[in-house]
């Protein structure tokens, strides 16, 4: 025997590594795991078994790793159960997928779906009312009509007075109809409480200034006008069934220049989880600053490029974005960064998170090609690769499905 050999304490569980070793002649025999020595096995300290204590405690799902990419295949996912995504059924296009759809086909499929419940996610007057009712961060809404609502003849000149009767006066706003998008129809004014002497004012989300006077009868007409209007040709059946309405609302700003309204991210979330966010900023002319991932790096090839600033809350937009996102295929959601006009200068640093609406057909302009055809993988491969489940949407009000039959909004899904 090796004089130097020193006798170790013996293990209660494996004892010495050399006892017995040979004795095992098959692989299946020998004890890999403490449970299986014969005599002092020590079983696993599994979570909620008898006598065994939340602190220490182990349970399988501690040990699945999700993510174990080898060659570009993640082996993490083989044979892992997952919960099947439940998967609204009016946003459902399932048996409509080849797979081999890009961008624009995808949105061809949802531009013509006749799915009435869709409506309700693209209009904005009962959007507004149900996001103040779930308390999620908006402008304060001071006046929000449908066209019905603002005179019992529907004539125009009868709804330019009761929409002059409901501007407000002694602060600026921001007023727009509700039936369309890409900011047509658009007022914002800035009546600053202190110097009503200049009003500044802009018929578009850009620069406010004050190069030329501001009527409020213009605008009342202006917005009367709107309610006139159908929703353009490119837009969804969803939005062409939405009843023309008018919301007033807090006029918000950026936080840099008060001039200047609030920076605005539309973030697209794909079967509940958010893929890219679009950064826009606006001073004389609206214009592009990037694509946002998820995890807050930059697209490539985008204006943009380089470090997400601080001041960007992005975490919090993005738990916004996928709470409302939650249960469908593909979803946008629009936010602004910026402060309430007439905050406190105290509160410039102070920034918040406002929803200003959804999109079910988003017109988003890509900076290049690749950002929408990976979203559109994407998107097709929550059908193909089939974990979800189509459930009843328990989302939109039937107080709303009420008043779509009512206005005989009732067209077949497809």
């Amino acid at each position: 025997e090796d004089e130097d050999y020193e006798e170790e304490e013996e293990d209660p569980v494996y004892g010495r590594v050399e006892d017995g070793y040979y004795q095992y002649t098959d692989v299946k025999d020998f004890p890999y795991y403490p449970e299986e020595f014969e005599g002092n096995g020590r079983p696993a300290r599994m979570c909620g078994d008898p006598g065994v204590s939340n602190k220490g405690c182990i349970y399988p799902e501690m040990f699945i790793m999700s993510d174990f990419v080898v060659a570009g295949i993640n082996l993490a996912s083989w044979r892992v159960l997952h919960p099947k995504f439940e998967l609204f059924e009016d946003f459902n296009i399932g048996p409509l997928i080849t797979g081999n759809e890009g961008w624009k086909d995808l949105l061809r499929i949802r531009n013509k779906l006749e799915r009435p419940s869709l409506t309700w996610y693209v209009d904005k007057v009962a959007r507004k009312r149900w996001l103040k009712e779930k308390r999620y961060p908006q402008p304060e809404v001071y006046y929000i009509k449908y066209k019905h609502e603002l005179s019992s003849t529907g004539k125009k000149e009868d709804e330019v007075v009761a929409i002059a009767d409901n501007l407000p006066t002694e602060h600026g706003f921001c007023a727009k109809p509700t039936h369309m998008s890409m900011t047509m129809g658009n007022w914002l004014v800035d009546l600053d409480p202190n110097n009503q002497e200049e009003v500044k004012f802009t018929k578009f989300a850009r620069k406010l200034t004050s190069d030329e006077p501001y009527n409020p009868n213009e605008c009342a007409d202006a917005l009367a006008e709107g309610l006139q209007r159908k929703a353009a040709s490119i837009e969804s059946w969803a939005l062409k069934q939405v009843e023309p309405g008018l919301v007033v609302e807090e006029l918000w700003s950026s936080h840099e220049d008060r001039s200047l309204p609030p920076h605005e991210f539309c973030l697209f979330v794909v079967w509940g989880r958010v893929y890219v966010g679009v950064w826009n900023e606006v001073s004389s002319d609206r214009y592009l600053d990037g694509f946002i991932y998820r995890d807050g790096t930059a697209a490539p090839g985008c204006p943009f490029y380089g470090e997400l600033p601080e001041w960007i809350p992005w975490k919090e937009m993005v738990d916004i974005a996928e709470s409302l996102g939650a249960n469908k295929d593909m979803f946008r959601v629009d936010m602004f960064v910026g402060v309430p006009r007439y905050s406190s200068q105290e509160d410039t640093n102070e920034l918040r998170i406002a929803v200003s609406e959804s999109e079910i057909h988003p017109t988003t302009i890509f900076c290049n090609p690749f950002i929408a055809d990976e979203m559109a993988r994407l998107w097709v491969s929550g059908y193909k690769t089939g974990n979800y489940q189509v459930v009843p949407n328990t989302e939109v009000p039937a107080s709303y499905m009420e008043y779509l039959a009512n206005r005989n909004v009732t067209s077949e899904s497809k």
